[in-house]
């Protein structure tokens, strides 16, 4: 898949921003699954003890909160039930955004976009496990009500990167979202505040019914599985693609 700046809409960078974004992939960026984060003798990535606090926070949570089941969910299985495969197969990374420490709307949704941008560049479509690709963009020092910016960020991007096949996820501490299938379980609090991006999956139909372009661009990607029978009833989701379907008139497209 590929993918330029302008069709996702990615603000016009200056050159020192994007190359120090660029520059991320060696400094501020981990490639793979780190369940202690990286091994002292890993020094060539030249990454700060700060910067290495965050992903090891970020890592525990992911592993011990969203890859496990929680009482209060609402349904059996993990919050995520990816998230532990992932990391696992070495499909995440970690972008460590140190250098935001306050509610910078316009920076962080350009970082969002950038980030969408080039996780779609690099997203391999013979990956079996393609899926599974994230970019966890943490925000350790964006403290107390700046927080909250994430959730504003998350609301002005959303739709248009999901027209684009990519989902945008917010988390930080003390985020009363709730949960899809229990309104009591404020499920998207995290120790820190973290953006996730990742490409648009199967489960993603929970959060796309209410957008037509949006569910096109799931429908151009997931029709013919529901099609052929092949999508498992568990958690409803044929029910959910046939309303959508016939709602957005997409009945015939097979």
């Amino acid at each position: 898949m590929s993918m330029n700046t302008e069709s996702i809409n990615v603000p016009k960078l200056s050159l020192g921003r994007r190359l120090r974004w660029w520059a991320s992939d060696v400094v501020n960026v981990a490639r793979g699954a780190l369940p202690s984060a990286i091994a002292p003798r890993s020094r060539n990535l030249r990454m700060g003890p700060l910067q290495l606090d965050a992903i090891q926070k970020c890592v525990a949570w992911l592993n011990d909160y969203i890859g496990k089941p929680h009482p209060e969910l609402g349904r059996n299985g993990d919050i995520c039930p990816f998230v532990r495969t992932a990391l696992r197969k070495q499909r995440m990374s970690f972008v460590v955004a140190d250098h935001i420490t306050h509610a910078d709307r316009v920076g962080i949704k350009s970082l969002v976009m950038f980030e969408a941008w080039r996780l779609l560049q690099h997203l391999d479509e013979n990956d079996r496990f393609a899926e599974l690709v994230t970019t966890n963009i943490l925000f350790p020092e964006l403290k107390g009500e700046a927080e909250s910016i994430l959730h504003d960020v998350h609301s002005e991007t959303k739709s248009s990167l999901m027209r684009r096949g990519v989902m945008i996820a917010a988390f930080f501490p003390g985020y009363e979202k709730p949960a899809i299938y229990n309104d009591n379980f404020k499920l998207y609090k995290s120790p820190f505040p973290v953006l996730v991006v990742r490409p648009m999956a199967l489960h993603d139909i929970m959060f796309l019914t209410g957008d037509s372009e949006a569910f096109g661009e799931y429908h151009r990607r997931f029709a013919a599985r529901y099609h052929a029978g092949t999508v498992s009833d568990e958690f409803g989701y044929p029910a959910r693609f046939t309303e959508a379907e016939r709602r957005f008139g997409l009945t015939e497209a097979v």
